[in-house]
């Protein structure tokens, strides 16, 4: 059975929606795959059936910082220095970097927060 191999210009209508079939095929014609999708549209794209990672990637990436943050800052406020390093300038650098990256990532929680 001959099959366009993909629809070059689909319009898919405001408010619609959508349930698609993708069937992959060798060039003998066995099928190697088959996925099911189910979507709707809306004004401003696809408003239901988008497949997001379980876990947002920029909330990790805040955590991280606000993590990593208040730990350089009990480090640097418990004396400790970075290595290989003056003492009088390792310290204000380490308190400076982890102020910015705590309230960085606590910024990004607060603003963006969880989908």
């Amino acid at each position: 059975m001959d099959r366009p191999a993909h629809t070059p210009d689909a319009s898919l209508a405001k408010g619609s929606r959508w349930d698609a079939t993708i069937v992959a095929s060798d060039p003998a014609g066995t099928e190697t795959g088959r996925r099911r999708f189910v979507f709707a549209l809306d004004a401003a794209g696809v408003s239901d059936g988008r497949a997001v990672p379980p876990i947002d990637p920029a909330l990790l990436l805040a955590v991280l910082l606000l993590a990593l943050g208040i730990a350089g800052l009990a480090f640097g406020l418990a004396g400790g220095v970075l290595p290989r390093t003056l003492p009088d300038a390792s310290r204000p650098a380490l308190l400076g970097a982890s102020t910015v990256g705590a309230l960085l990532g606590l910024a990004i929680i607060v603003v963006a927060g969880p989908r």
